[in-house]
C-alpha cells in the first residue's frame, strides 16, 4: 500500500464508526453504511496495510480461559481458523 493513501468518504465513515466502539464486526459496519461486511473486511486490510488501522490488543488482562490477543473482529492471525 502506498503511503500516500487518501481516505475517501467510505474510509473516514468507517473509521468514525470504529473510534465509537471499536468492537463492532465488520457486518454490523457495512449495515450501518449500506455496503457488504466483505467490502468492510477489503477497506480495513487496506488501511492496515497502509499504516492507519494499527489494530486492537487487550494484552494488559488476560482473557480466564488464556486468550492473550485480541485482535480485528473479522481478522485473524496467518495460519489461525476461527473457533
Amino acid at each position: 500500500m502506498p503511503a500516500d493513501y487518501e481516505l475517501d468518504d467510505l474510509d473516514r465513515k468507517i473509521l468514525a464508526l470504529l473510534m465509537e466502539n471499536a468492537k463492532r464486526p465488520y457486518t454490523e459496519l457495512g449495515q450501518k453504511l449500506f455496503v457488504s461486511g466483505g467490502t468492510i473486511h477489503v477497506r480495513m486490510n487496506k488501511l492496515i496495510a497502509a499504516g492507519i488501522v494499527k489494530g486492537a490488543d487487550a494484552t494488559d488482562r488476560p482473557h480466564p480461559v488464556g486468550v492473550r490477543r485480541i485482535g480485528i473482529p473479522g481478522h485473524l492471525p496467518k495460519g489461525k481458523r476461527a473457533l
